[in-house]
């Protein structure tokens, strides 16, 4: 082909260099001195064909090294075809992406479609995955679905056959996450990855192959929205999975689906509470974030998570505290070693003039691997609201003792002892420590004044 030998003996810089200079310098020479413009026309003769040669090189450049990207902004999913010739290669983005596009629904409507044949991007290795990250990043995609589309036209009859290859690469991706990918893309793709049909099945076919793509895909990118947390694009993608067709009625990767939906929605719930409610201590946003609760609920009943959420439901909204200690005991029951000890020590604080019940329970507490400091910004918007509460000065004064502050820790074990005759309590290594931390010697001049908090704030 024309083509081929045009890359192969003439697309170069310097072969275009040289035929650039042959043309200018025969034009010149022929360019006439005089008046006499006999040579006017064969001048004209060489710069069309010069230029008629550059266009096709700038053309064939463009067309060969231009990819088409994904607009700004926009998520983008490539299809690479791999097809025995452009003919092929426009049929198949013709029956599978154009219908793609029919059966994408409303969650995919801020989606680009991008198509190349695999011809055109053979620099690209798609078993390493440094490169095809470079290659999505270049079309700015976040997945590429590889189809192996072929035509077989033996004894004029059309016969096609249609692989779609698993393979989804991201930036993020460590090894273990895209050997889970390639298995959860083996299950989604299991009712389309490999199949031969004749002409007169083409239509059925070609719709049933792009309508189970479309959900194959919304599976796939709410998976990697979990993984960027993106929540909102993860919701998304699974409830349209939850409320489709194929998952209704034909249980179609049921418990795949059931399993990111409630994950989503887990998401969900977490960022309003710990995003929302505990940087701005507004109930109201609490509403959204017991509707995702009762969605899990809904897929998988009476979860630890479920129960661990509804504990914080039920009392920072309702102050339903019976309640909310049923959800922690039943966060117990069922596993022992997560930190819904935690919630159980700030309940018994809040609720026990057990000293030494309290006291317990967070030398428990503190043993499981958790964050302190929202447990303790919690505690203090709590006792903000209810100052009344004098065993909550003691939960504060224990877990910044255990956060390495020693001066506020002093501070409310300081109130503390003013409210309550600790000395009464039986657990005698309670007493010792509420002690130890009232005698302490420390270089902060907190400890000898009681604006412990002011002092704080002003050094």
């Amino acid at each position: 082909m024309f083509e081929d030998w045009l890359k192969k003996s003439w697309l170069k810089p310097l072969s275009i260099l040289i035929v650039f200079v042959i043309l200018l310098y025969t034009s010149l020479q022929f360019f006439p001195k005089t008046e006499e413009e006999s040579f006017v026309p064969f001048i004209i003769c060489i710069s069309v064909f010069a230029a008629v040669f550059l266009g096709y090189i700038i053309y064939y450049l463009f067309k060969n090294f231009y990819y088409p990207k994904a607009k700004k902004m926009q998520n983008g999913i490539l299809f690479v075809f791999h097809t025995q010739d452009e003919k092929t290669f426009d049929d198949a983005k013709y029956n599978i992406v154009e219908k793609f596009k029919g059966y994408m629904r409303s969650c995919m409507k801020d989606f680009d479609l991008i198509c190349l044949n695999v011809n055109k991007i053979k620099d690209y290795d798609f078993s390493n995955n440094k490169t095809m990250i470079a290659l999505l990043e270049r079309v700015n995609c976040m997945i590429c679905i590889d189809v192996d589309y072929q035509v077989d036209d033996v004894n004029n009859t059309d016969n096609y056959l249609i692989r779609i290859n698993p393979g989804v690469f991201h930036p993020e991706f460590n090894k273990q996450d895209s050997e889970f990918f390639l298995n959860e893309m083996a299950k989604v793709y299991k009712p389309i990855k490999s199949m031969g049909f004749s002409k007169q099945q083409k239509i059925n076919k070609m719709n049933f192959t792009s309508e189970y793509l479309s959900y194959a895909v919304e599976y796939i990118v709410g998976l990697i929205a979990q993984l960027d947390n993106n929540v909102v694009l993860s919701l998304k993608m699974f409830e349209n999975l939850y409320n489709s067709e194929p998952f209704k009625t034909q249980n179609w990767m049921a418990n795949e689906i059931k399993k990111g939906y409630y994950y989503s929605c887990m998401m969900a719930a977490k960022h309003i509470i710990i995003g929302d409610y505990f940087n701005n201590w507004s109930v109201s946003v609490l509403d959204e974030a017991e509707k995702f609760i009762g969605i899990m609920n809904e897929i998988f009943p009476d979860t630890y998570e479920y129960n661990e959420m509804s504990a914080i439901i039920n009392f920072s909204k309702y102050r339903n505290i019976s309640k909310a200690k049923e959800n922690i005991k039943r966060c117990r029951e069922i596993d022992e070693k997560r930190h819904w000890v935690y919630n159980e020590a700030f309940l018994n604080a809040y609720t026990s003039n057990d000293l030494g019940s309290v006291y317990s329970i967070y030398i428990k507490a503190v043993l499981s691997d958790y964050s302190i400091s929202k447990v303790i910004e919690f505690i203090e918007k709590v006792l903000e609201e209810e100052p009344e509460k004098t065993m909550l000065h003691f939960a504060l004064g224990f877990l910044y003792n255990e956060n390495k502050d020693s001066c506020l820790s002093f501070q409310h074990l300081k109130t503390f002892s003013e409210k309550f005759n600790y000395k009464e309590c039986k657990n005698r290594k309670c007493v010792e420590f509420i002690d130890s931390i009232l005698k302490r010697k420390t270089d902060c001049n907190i400890c000898q004044n009681d604006d412990c908090t002011e002092k704080k704030k002003a050094s």
